[in-house]
């Protein structure tokens, strides 16, 4: 049962610890997940007998963004990167005070997660010294498994531990994770964790082998409100006429489908209109973000995925951007509890039908006036991007 060629970042967070607190429990809600987060690890693989010298490589992790289930589960989406290989993802879900991960569809797709399955349980709520907890399902680290069931028996050893990875030193809680198969314990994973940081050390033992992660350096997430808003006010101070006061930021907060889109969509408000703007996950630069002109709003997707075509990748769900720009437009008119509803509006023209990547889609939600409205986008993606937007607001 060997172990898998590429690793994931299989859970991230921290504890309420530092050097000089007392120890106490878990805080799940203090987890450093913020989008641009990113923790660089030094990866000392298995031995293989294909590559026996098991030369340490570097690891970058990278949070890309929050988005909320229907049912109200938090889910963080990590971006792991091999020099020479190609991104995997991972998805992490605060769910009642635990942190779990989800099951992977596929792990070199973004937002490709199977919220239906039974999720992986990494922390309980209200962590303490000795809890003991468990969960059944597959092994994120094994292949060839024929898709067996484990049994997963986690307890946290100790709550305040010194630890010191090339990064420095932290006062970390070390859980350990004992993975059986009929029975029988096939594999063991330890995990440090620090405060403020997440997990600072990570050794997998299955059979004869090991595979340790020990981190490098930790980047907090930049903090892109005054990034933004510096960009904003300097584009109004080139044009006529411009705002008296500045402008409002807030940012978009949408559904699973917002993962697909590595970055933030931000919406300003100011005294002479709206405008949207997008911040690319990892890049420092900023694009507008015009849901009513389909090139601005491919041109978002070109700097969130990092291609050079007219169209994102054909591996990009067109349906699933359809649904972000219409979650976007309605955000951008002040709607509220958006969700997704049947189409029942219509295109001010028939949609293009040269293309196969077409979509429309709709959703609803409450508008300022108190009324119930609904927004609706048509998007077909093909060498010049049609994007149509109908309302039923006044």
């Amino acid at each position: 049962m060997p172990l898998v060629s590429s690793f994931v970042l299989t859970s991230v967070t921290t504890l309420p610890l530092c050097l000089a607190q007392a120890p106490q429990a878990a805080a799940v809600a203090n987890l450093p997940l913020q989008h641009g987060t990113r923790w660089t690890y030094q990866e000392t693989p298995p031995a293989l007998s294909d590559k026996p010298d098991r030369k340490p490589n570097v690891v970058v992790v990278a949070a890309e963004g929050t988005a909320w289930l229907p049912d109200g589960t938090q889910v963080t989406q990590l971006r792991t990167e091999r020099e020479g290989s190609s991104p995997t993802f991972a998805w992490l879900a605060v769910q009642a005070g635990a942190l779990r991960q989800l099951h992977p569809r596929d792990r070199t797709q973004r937002a490709a997660f199977d919220a239906a399955i039974p999720r992986m349980v990494w922390l309980p709520a209200n962590l303490q010294p000795g809890a003991r907890w468990e969960w059944t399902g597959a092994h994120d680290l094994l292949t060839d498994t024929g898709g067996a069931t484990f049994r997963h028996e986690a307890t946290c050893t100790t709550l305040v531990a010194e630890t010191n990875p090339p990064a420095g030193r932290f006062l970390t809680t070390h859980v350990r994770v004992v993975s059986k198969l009929d029975g029988k314990q096939v594999a063991t994973r330890e995990l440090w964790f620090a405060a403020e940081v997440g997990i600072v050390r990570e050794r997998h033992q299955d059979g004869t082998r090991e595979w340790t992660r020990e981190l490098q350096r930790f980047e907090p997430a930049p903090d892109d409100v005054p990034r933004l808003r510096a960009y904003v006010e300097a584009g109004l101070l080139r044009s006529e006429p411009a705002w008296t006061n500045p402008p409002a930021v807030r940012w978009h907060e949408g559904g699973a489908e917002s993962l697909l889109v590595p970055g933030r969509i931000a919406v300003t408000e100011g005294e002479r209109g709206s405008r949207l703007y997008y911040v690319a996950a990892g890049k420092d630069g900023i694009a507008s973000f015009g849901v009513m002109r389909g090139d601005n709003a491919i041109a978002a997707s070109r700097l969130a995925f990092g291609s050079d075509t007219a169209v994102p990748p054909e591996s990009v769900p067109v349906r699933d951007i359809a649904v972000l720009l219409a979650r976007t437009e309605a955000d951008r008119r002040g709607m509220l509890r958006v969700h997704e509803v049947p189409l029942t509006l219509t295109p001010n023209r028939p949609q293009a039908t040269d293309s196969h990547r077409r979509a429309a889609v709709q959703v609803q939600g409450g508008a300022r006036d108190g009324t119930t409205r609904n927004v609706a986008v048509f998007l077909t993606l093909r060498r010049f991007t049609e994007l149509q937007i109908a309302t039923d607001l006044p």
